[in-house]
């Protein structure tokens, strides 16, 4: 689609340019006019005399003037029939029917290429954004999620698809991990960057203190890295062993717990903009916030995004109905996830 998208947007800017760097060859009308007003003025001036010594129509009939003033009228007249064209829609020649096709074309290019990008952005905008968690941590410049998992509920089935994801058996991850490398790319529009500018970071495990090839979440790191040709980096982030923050009970008790991980980034590869932090499940943001501060820290000129598979949330604190809440979730990626 990117290269549909530029073809076309290159197609309409070289009819543009191609309009306005043609300039039609000034109309020999305006020329032949400008020569018979001279001849007219001299004839005049130079027989004036002669005419007004006249005295009456016969003479004037019979002398050589007249014949002079009617073959310069009949000149005139020849000189001056309607232009090749299209008179009726204001044009005079045949260049200004060239022109003005020009710019129809690349004005229809224009709004075709604008469609396009319209239907891609509302294609891709199921993915969740979590604003509440962006206007809280001003580090992240977006958060996105694929769904809602909606506490233990055995009513929803995407709920019981990230639930099994968290037990980490392999059959399970790898369905997850086939889902998101076909979707990868479609994330990266929604988010809105380049995934070949883009460095792709997962979050260690409350036991790890580096990432391992193996864990979960870097195993979802590397699919969408990829499945959209983006860079993934296992080696970034360093941090201390520290409690799983589910298994505590509490805000101040996971609070507690999230202090003790410390984490630490180092400073990235040269030539890249973004960097998009991959979690399994975001609740309030707090771990996700930890990774990017730390990120910052070290590459303060980088753009960081962060995506979860699932964001955590009591039914009686959904927004939306509960039937709806992932309803949004096209069809295919269900099918994709159920016969990996």
């Amino acid at each position: 689609m990117k290269l549909v998208e530029r073809f076309v947007l290159l197609l309409a800017l070289i009819f543009l340019a191609g309009c306005t760097s043609i300039h039609p060859p000034a109309s020999p009308i305006g020329n032949k006019t400008a020569i018979l007003e001279e001849k007219d003025d001299s004839t005049h001036q130079g027989n004036r005399i002669t005419i007004e010594s006249l005295k009456s129509d016969r003479m004037l009939s019979r002398s050589p003037i007249k014949e002079m003033v009617t073959s310069e009228t009949t000149d005139l007249d020849q000189d001056t029939e309607p232009a090749s064209g299209l008179p009726m829609f204001g044009m005079t020649t045949n260049m200004d029917f060239i022109v003005a096709v020009g710019f129809v074309i690349a004005i229809g290019l224009i709004l075709f290429y604008l469609m396009i990008r319209y239907r891609s952005r509302k294609r891709n905008h199921w993915w969740l954004s979590l604003g509440d968690i962006q206007f809280k941590y001003p580090c992240l410049n977006g958060v996105y999620c694929l769904g809602y998992r909606i506490g233990t509920s055995e009513d929803d089935e995407w709920t019981i698809r990230i639930n099994n994801f968290k037990t980490g058996r392999n059959h399970h991850v790898q369905k997850a991990v086939k889902t998101l490398h076909y979707a990868a790319i479609s994330l990266f529009e929604r988010i809105g960057i380049n995934p070949e500018s883009t460095i792709v970071i997962p979050v260690l495990e409350s036991a790890e203190t580096s990432a391992s090839s193996r864990s979960k979440v870097s195993r979802l790191a590397k699919s969408i890295a990829d499945g959209a040709s983006a860079k993934v980096e296992l080696g970034c982030l360093t941090k201390n062993q520290h409690e799983s923050l589910h298994s505590q009970v509490g805000k101040d008790a996971r609070d507690a717990a999230l202090a003790k991980a410390h984490y630490k980034a180092k400073k990235l590869e040269d030539g890249f903009e973004n960097v998009l932090i991959v979690d399994d499940i975001v609740t309030r943001g707090k771990t996700m916030s930890a990774v990017a501060e730390a990120i910052n820290d070290a590459n303060p000129s980088m753009s960081i995004y962060g995506f979860a598979l699932g964001r955590h949330q009591r039914k009686e604190w959904l927004r939306v109905p509960f039937r709806k809440a992932n309803s949004k979730i096209p069809p295919e990626l269900a099918r994709i996830w159920d016969q990996a």
